[in-house]
């Protein structure tokens, strides 16, 4: 598995949340979800944003990103 994989693993087996943008059809996949993602605050399109936690309560939080995703 790539460390990527892991690092999701160990982080969801611990109670975390964990927010990825990209293609939905790739994360709903590994478990990802949009309709939980759906009140989420990002500058990025809410279309290519899901999430994966436990429980099945939508967060109401703003999104903040490191200053390199500027760029993107």
């Amino acid at each position: 598995m790539a460390k990527a994989g892991v690092a999701l693993v160990v982080a969801l087996a611990v109670g975390r949340t964990v927010v990825v943008l990209g293609k939905p059809s790739f994360y709903a996949r590994a478990g990802f979800s949009r309709a939980l993602a759906a009140a989420l605050q990002s500058p990025y399109r809410a279309e290519n944003m899901l999430i994966s936690r436990p429980g099945e309560d939508v967060p109401d939080a703003r999104l903040i990103y490191p200053a390199a995703f500027t760029a993107v």
